[in-house]
């Protein structure tokens, strides 16, 4: 729990200072979640703080949409098409989905 929490507070500095650096936000500002993120979207999300991208950059340089790995990562909706995509090109396992239950 206590790693999750160091590893959560990590991703949200940085992409806070991605946005803050692209004037997207203004340092200050809240971001609230509205729906919880998964164990696959957490997968995605360590990637991608590994890789240094953020959702936006890896949804722009791969052709996804972003409101689809949006959706991916909080499980509003599967996205076959796509979660098979991202799990490629992320290296990703289904092994998260054992974690999680």
């Amino acid at each position: 729990m206590n790693s999750q929490l160091n590893y959560i507070s990590k991703v949200i500095k940085h992409a806070m200072a991605k946005n803050v650096e692209k004037g997207n936000l203004k340092v200050g500002d809240r971001v609230n979640r509205k729906r919880p993120i998964t164990a696959f979207g957490w997968a995605i999300k360590e990637r991608l703080a590994a890789k240094n991208m953020d959702q936006r950059e890896f949804c722009e340089l791969h052709g996804i949409p972003p409101s689809r790995l949006a959706e991916m990562i909080t499980g509003t909706r599967k996205s076959v098409r796509y979660r098979k995509k991202v799990e490629q090109l992320l290296g990703l396992d289904r092994q998260h989905e054992k974690q999680a239950k």
